[in-house]
């Protein structure tokens, strides 16, 4: 979803971000209309944002409203997830492990 993760000039921010909105707009059980209504924004845009087919602009005082509609601090709508490559790496590693003791190879 957010590109080579060995680059972090490749990642496109506004997709962490629109994955963010949507997440966190989720997790609060908040509809897009009623996050648009309690950030006084039209619902149009507030789909358009979590869009990823759709112009990358928004304001970072619209950022701030969202944020404080979803009651969380703003710079969690620019967190990148990197629990997935983490884990997977965590299992490649001990998966090696695990194949060497066997294998009484080293690596």
């Amino acid at each position: 979803m957010y590109g080579d993760y060995y680059n972090m000039s490749s990642i496109n921010i506004y997709d962490v971000i629109r994955h963010n909105i949507k997440k966190y707009r989720k997790e609060k059980n908040i509809t897009q209309a009623e996050l648009a209504e309690r950030c006084r924004v039209s619902h149009d845009y507030i789909r358009q944002i979590e869009s990823d087919k759709v112009a990358k602009t928004f304001s970072v005082q619209t950022l701030y409203d969202i944020s404080v509609v979803l009651d969380i601090n703003p710079g969690m709508l620019f967190e990148i997830e990197w629990n997935t490559l983490y884990e997977f790496f965590y299992l490649c590693y001990n998966f090696l492990e695990v194949w060497n003791e066997k294998n009484y190879c080293m690596f």
